[in-house]
């Protein structure tokens, strides 16, 4: 069974566990639509300097925003339901006028002394800033190591749990004694069944209903606990309103009727709460910001983690960019660069271009397997890159229809390069919001220095024989404008591969990188900015292999040459440093001599400062989707 279909059946396998562990349905269904509907509203809130991975995590964060509930009867053990329970209210009335402590034990102590049991009152205020505090710190990780997986998937999880106890305080019934109906003299309660029939109005609220919340109200706190217990004191004044409108509620399994004023209550009671869960979420990003993690903290790159770069000082020196004013680099603009071979990508259109008398039905479906994977890859969280440099591309029309129809028409701009090896074209792709300001595509056509006779044959297979032509495939550069205003140019290239190698051929190979750094290097000096990205496979990686060392030197080191101040950076090279191991491509099929790291990026000095992490999207689907892994860069602008 070849990789591809080993491959295909486990994750056939574990598709159909996810189904079936999905199709699970918690207990509180009704209760749970109310906390999922605010949260998603909260995310919608967000203002754009909220890391993206976040606001785009929506659904992971309103599905953990349930899960508080789950931990308390009917579904915990009894030991659970005890500890969660007092998590989700506070009986301000309770204190007696004592000002609420700002710490859970301060809070422990006074019950203590009053012999009252600490489940009388209720914590959900400490459960509120603790668990902001600790996304705050999750935040600060993610600052650290922002293509780390797990570290995202932490900040979801922990946003969600706390939007959950941030909703609850925003239901009146969680702030008073009268939770379930007018408690009784001896304060307990009468349980009206009033709680229930409140708990579910946020999932009565029609799906069609479009609330718009006042995403201008969404700013950080000043001080995180005093404007918790501000919105405990704004719920509780709440209560007596709540109870005029008890003859009106509709019965738990009833319907709300849309123009009434229990539903103009629960608006404001869903608006209210994605509010101040949004509030929350921003404050721990802002205050993630200032926390200092010790050095012995550090999160070492696994199998399939990020791996931080660390750009040798000796390798970038200081360069005109540095001199620019800070409002030229908006603080924070992350942009995520990846570079990508696809394998027979031209192919895997062929089925499909056929009029349907002449298809192949078993290639057909093999192909749509293989665009399915492709698509998944590009659309993976580590993989989801603003802009994507593609090799062995596919035409012009199908790269359109494939970004449409598979992609779901999530870049803006999609070019294909023209280039000298027929179906094996070069391609950049980039979301909305990058703009491309200027697009330099014809090195192409640029004639070899050197007509050696040993290499026509060669030539003459790739069809470069006739003109002499020096590049195989590429290279091609857009200067783009992010949407902070920084410009920077993003190249890709396919180096002549190692197929027919001889000393001839690796010459050829090393006037082609020369030749491309040369390229490089006058986009830096004459091209608008001295930031400058290249991306691509280079058929080759650092050290000599055995026709290099006859020719008497290394291909891709030619990439490193040249003036001081337009040398270029390879920024992959840490990878390869800390695992010599790792490979880009990565073909299992083939004898493990063939296994390597030559998919490469190199960076301008100026741009090299702003790399914050280089990686493999090495996932399993990305495994099957071709014979490489995408490579990412990630850049920080204005740190």
């Amino acid at each position: 069974m070849n990789r591809k279909r080993v491959a295909r059946t486990v994750l056939s396998r574990l598709g159909m566990m996810i189904i079936l562990l999905a199709s699970v349905q918690p207990a509180c269904a009704w209760h749970g639509k109310g906390h999922v509907r605010a949260t998603r509203l909260a995310i919608r809130l967000l203002p754009e300097d909220v890391p993206e991975f976040f606001r785009h995590g929506a659904a992971m964060i309103a599905h953990c925003s349930v899960d508080p509930d789950i931990f308390t009867r009917p579904m915990a053990p009894d030991a659970l339901h005890k500890t969660e329970s007092p998590e989700h209210y506070f009986d301000l009335k309770r204190l007696d006028g004592l000002d609420i402590p700002s710490n859970r034990y301060d809070l422990l102590k006074w019950c203590a002394g009053k012999d009252i049991a600490p489940s009388r009152v209720g914590l959900v205020p400490y459960a509120i800033a603790e668990w902001t505090q600790r996304l705050t710190v999750v935040f600060a990780e993610h600052r650290k190591w922002p293509a780390n997986p797990h570290i995202r998937m932490k900040a979801l999880m922990y946003a969600g749990i706390q939007a959950h106890y941030a909703e609850d305080l925003c239901m009146p019934l969680h702030t008073t004694i009268h939770y379930d109906g007018r408690a009784k003299p001896d304060g307990s309660s009468p349980k009206s069944g009033i709680h229930l029939k409140v708990d579910a109005l946020l999932g009565k609220l029609p799906a069609a209903l479009e609330v718009q919340a006042d995403a201008a109200a969404v700013q950080p706190f000043k001080e995180l606990f005093p404007r918790v217990v501000g919105q405990l004191k704004a719920s509780y004044a709440l209560v007596e309103p709540l109870y005029k409108l008890e003859s009106k509620l509709p019965a738990y399994k009833d319907p709300l009727k849309a123009d009434g004023p229990v539903a103009a209550f629960a608006v404001d009671r869903l608006k209210a709460s994605a509010v101040f869960a949004a509030r929350l979420m921003l404050t721990a990003w802002r205050d993630s910001a200032r926390i200092k993690l010790p050095e012995w903290h550090d999160r070492p790159a696994g199998p399939g983690d990020a791996v931080t770069v660390v750009t040798p000082p000796s390798q970038a020196q200081p360069t005109s960019a540095d001199k620019q004013t800070p409002a030229s680099h908006p603080a924070g603009e992350e942009l995520r660069v990846a570079t990508y071979n696809i394998e027979h990508f031209m192919r895997m259109f062929d089925q499909e271009q056929m009029p349907d008398r002449s298809r192949n039905l078993t290639e057909l479906f093999r192909d749509d397997e293989d665009l399915y994977e492709v698509a998944r890859t590009l659309r993976l969280e580590r993989m989801n890159a603003h802009v994507v440099a593609i090799q062995e591309c596919c035409s012009q029309g199908l790269l359109e229809r494939f970004n449409e129809r598979r992609l779901g028409g999530q870049y803006a701009f999609v070019k294909v390069f023209a280039g000298n090896v027929a179906g094996q074209y070069l391609a950049i792709l980039a979301k909305p919001g990058i703009e491309p300001l200027e697009v330099r595509d014809q090195y192409h056509l640029e004639a070899d220095s050197v007509d050696d006779p040993q290499l026509r044959r060669v030539k003459e297979r790739a069809g470069l024989a006739a003109k002499n032509l020096l590049f195989s495939r590429g290279p091609a550069f857009v200067k783009f404008k992010t949407p902070g205003g920084n410009v920077l140019w993003i190249g890709v290239t396919h180096a002549k591969s190692k197929y027919g190698n001889s000393p001839a051929v690796t010459k050829w190979r090393i006037r082609e990188l020369k030749r491309t750094r040369q390229i490089c290097a006058e986009l830096i000096a004459k091209g608008g900015t001295d930031h400058l990205l290249l991306c691509g496979d280079f058929n080759d990686d650092f050290g000599m292999d055995d026709v290099e060392r006859t020719v008497g030197a290394d291909a891709l080191a030619a990439m490193l040459e040249g003036d001081a101040s337009q040398k270029l950076v390879c920024v992959t090279r840490p990878l390869v440093l800390a695992n010599p191991q790792l490979a880009s491509y990565h073909c299992e099929i083939k004898p493990a001599r063939y296994r390597s790291f030559i998919d490469h990026v190199f960076a301008s000095q100026a741009t090299a400062k702003l790399v914050r992490q280089v990686y493999l999207a090495d996932d399993p689907i990305a495994a099957v989707a071709s014979d490489h892994f995408p490579v990412v860069t990630v850049l920080r602008f204005g740190e």
